[in-house]
């Protein structure tokens, strides 16, 4: 019987059931309440991520890249991915490696009329330098919004647009980029983002290839 090793988070496997000795039992004496707590809830979480893991479909390596990899959403879990593949671990004999991916197709958008039904933008504003506003909308004139938003009374100078990705569903990409760049986020109830110009522009294009 094999063991798995899990890429995504290095947990193994035995039989789609968590190896039990991947956690060693803890000592009152070695560990504080609070540690067997999470070494307790970080079972209970690995025992629901591989019963999911009994429910996906097994594909092949060939037809996973039809499909978008579940490390390549950031509004994903495991929870949502609908197929795996196992390939041959640098673990050596008896381990594989376990990639999830999501239901969701790759370049799903392709052949549909238009380049996107929405934006993802970058605005920068002299009144507050060192930050980007990193936002989507799906008016068909990203310069309509731009003039929307400077046109409130929080703000003190107009926004200028840095950047534009003309995209399908804007909305999830805009999430996918706020999560990914979330260490860098003035206010988590803000736009906000002190990165450079060129860091989010990389991001939105690399995430931004399954929306186009």
């Amino acid at each position: 019987m094999k063991v798995l090793k899990v890429r995504n988070n290095g947990e193994k496997i035995k039989g789609g059931r968590v190896n039990p000795s991947r956690v060693a039992p803890c000592s009152a004496h070695a560990y504080a309440s609070e540690e067997q707590e999470e070494i307790q809830q970080e079972r209970q979480t690995s025992q629901i991520r591989f019963e999911k893991i009994e429910t996906m479909e097994r594909i092949t390596v060939e037809e996973s890249k039809q499909f978008v990899p579940l490390i390549k959403d950031l509004k994903s879990d495991v929870g949502d991915a609908a197929y795996y593949t196992l390939t041959p671990s640098e673990e050596g004999s008896g381990w594989e490696d376990v990639s999830y991916y999501l239901h969701r197709r790759l370049r799903m958008y392709e052949g549909r009329i238009g380049e996107g039904d929405g934006w993802v933008y970058v605005l920068s504003n002299e009144s507050q330098p060192g930050m980007y506003k990193i936002g989507y909308t799906n008016q068909d004139d990203v310069n309509h919004r731009v003039k929307q938003l400077s046109r409130s009374t929080s703000v003190a100078t107009p926004f200028t647009l840095e950047f534009a990705f003309r995209c399908f569903n804007a909305e999830r990409l805009e999430g996918e980029i706020h999560k990914d760049l979330k260490g860098a986020r003035v206010s988590k109830d803000r736009e906000f983002f002190a990165v450079s110009l060129n860091e989010a522009k990389e991001v939105i294009e690399d995430l931004g290839q399954k929306y186009i």
